[in-house]
């Protein structure tokens, strides 16, 4: 693989699934080899998670309020024919690319919770390289990510309930930085608890649930950081967790 292609056209297609399997495994080695090229695949990998996330959202929103009849021309009928469009491409994940960041969510409290969920989709999946920074180095992470996100953050021990700490990463939200903590049990399920900037104050701080393709996300806020952890889990015991998390993070 010559370094433009790797560049262009095959980062693209390995990560919309297109590449057959010995062009995608020589990709994968080249990615082992190329820690700054496996981050920017990693990012564009969450960009469409969160993207059909919203997609997803978009489908399933409650229609406006009709409106008074009123005739419409062709033009009209035709940039509504060609937005229902662009959503259900969005949705479908086929304008990934050339939409990336050309959409913004209206609601910036359901923004933070699919930055989240996206996060979660992106690296709960991963078995080799998960977090950046392994559960034995605990302390270390968390004092890297406290003075990333200039907040005193903890790593809340879910080992109780069943979940040992995997470790964390560092990610970049736009202009700022957030964080994620990733848990696991006997049986290998993740949980992760995201941290970051919510760009909203007025966002309430009372627990809000939301469900993206199997994954349940429980987000709240304090000030101007949020908190949201995601499972696949049914709602009752994501919301148990939740509350220990709450509660841990309030003694810090």
């Amino acid at each position: 693989m010559s370094e433009q292609r790797v560049a262009e056209e095959t980062v693209h297609a390995y990560v919309d699934g297109f590449l057959e399997a010995p062009e995608r495994e020589a990709f994968e080695q080249v990615l082992r080899d190329d820690p700054a090229l496996a981050a920017r695949v990693a990012e564009y990998q969450r960009q469409n998670a969160a993207l059909r996330a919203l997609g997803e959202a978009l489908l399933h929103a409650p229609p406006a309020p009709a409106a008074r009849p009123r005739r419409q021309g062709r033009r009209t009928r035709w940039l509504a024919y060609g937005a229902a469009a662009a959503s259900i491409a969005l949705a479908g994940g086929l304008g990934g690319w050339f939409l990336r960041g050309a959409l913004a969510p209206p609601d910036p409290g359901r923004s933070f919770s699919m930055r989240a969920a996206g996060a979660h989709a992106v690296f709960v999946p991963e078995r080799r390289h998960p977090v950046e920074v392994g559960a034995d180095e605990e302390a270390h992470l968390v004092r890297w990510l406290s003075k990333k996100l200039n907040t005193r953050l903890v790593a809340p021990n879910l080992r109780p309930q069943g979940y040992q700490l995997v470790g964390g990463r560092l990610l970049s939200e736009v202009d700022e930085p957030a964080a994620l903590l990733m848990y696991e049990d006997q049986a290998k399920v993740r949980v992760t608890l995201y941290v970051g900037p919510t760009r909203d104050r007025a966002t309430p701080a009372a627990f809000q649930v939301e469900e993206r393709g199997g994954v349940v996300t429980c987000y709240w806020v304090e000030g101007s950081m949020g908190y949201a952890i995601s499972g696949a889990l049914p709602r009752p015991q994501l919301l148990q967790l939740a509350r220990v998390v709450y509660d841990q993070l309030e003694k810090r």
